[in-house]
């Protein structure tokens, strides 16, 4: 009976220390898992910071980009001659036309012949207008605005031959044919808006001011397509 009662304080003793040992076990297992998920958390928040520090890197780039490429293309800057009360070089927005420019040189003259030209037309950037004066025939002020822009030594190429195509040339490009000044380049213009393209090199004859003298000047350097 002794022994028995002994060899149950032995089993019960046993059974105790492996419940203790399972328990400290499932304490550290517990302990491992808690600590592995921190360990996660954390590496997850790192990786989260990375990204957004990159995203924000990023947009702050493509701003600053976007920005110096608007500051680049939002202005143009054009000369303004003669009946002008202060002749000159001007900055304006893209896009702005010719009164507005008129406007920064302190308007027109007295003497200034305000029908000649189109106040109400687009300007182009690097672009030289010329204000002819109230006594000058339409001649004088062909001449004039021809004396004004610069010579080039050929037209603008609007095609591979180096032709310039009367359907898409601007009155800027247009002026640079000989004889062709600022009022006849508008009268082309106004005349392809309302009519269409041209079919021909011949239609430009139809336009007022363009004579047969004027198309035998330009007929080997113009082009339609």
């Amino acid at each position: 009976m002794k022994k028995t009662h002994q060899w149950m304080l032995f089993f019960l003793f046993l059974f105790f220390v492996s419940e203790i040992l399972a328990c400290t076990k499932k304490e550290e297992k517990l302990v491992f898992y808690q600590t592995t998920q921190i360990q996660k958390m954390d590496d997850s928040k790192e990786d989260t910071q990375f990204f957004q520090e990159e995203a924000q890197t990023s947009q702050v780039s493509e701003s600053s980009l976007h920005e110096t490429t608007q500051a680049a293309v939002e202005t143009i800057a054009v000369y303004l001659c003669g009946e002008v009360c202060k002749p000159g070089v001007y900055v304006l927005q893209a896009g702005s036309r010719l009164y507005q420019a008129v406007e920064e040189a302190g308007g027109l003259t007295a003497n200034a012949q305000a029908e000649a030209v189109n106040l109400a037309r687009i300007l182009a950037d690097s672009e030289q207008i010329y204000i002819p004066n109230i006594s000058e025939s339409i001649d004088q002020i062909e001449n004039e605005t021809q004396n004004v822009i610069s010579s080039a030594a050929a037209v603008p190429s609007a095609s591979s031959d180096g032709l310039l195509n009367i359907n898409q040339a601007s009155e800027s490009e247009l002026m640079q044919l000989p004889g062709i000044g600022q009022v006849k380049a508008a009268a082309i213009v106004t005349y392809r808006n309302s009519n269409g393209p041209f079919s021909s090199i011949e239609e430009i004859k139809n336009v007022p001011g363009i004579k047969e003298a004027a198309f035998e000047k330009i007929k080997g350097m113009i082009t339609v397509f």
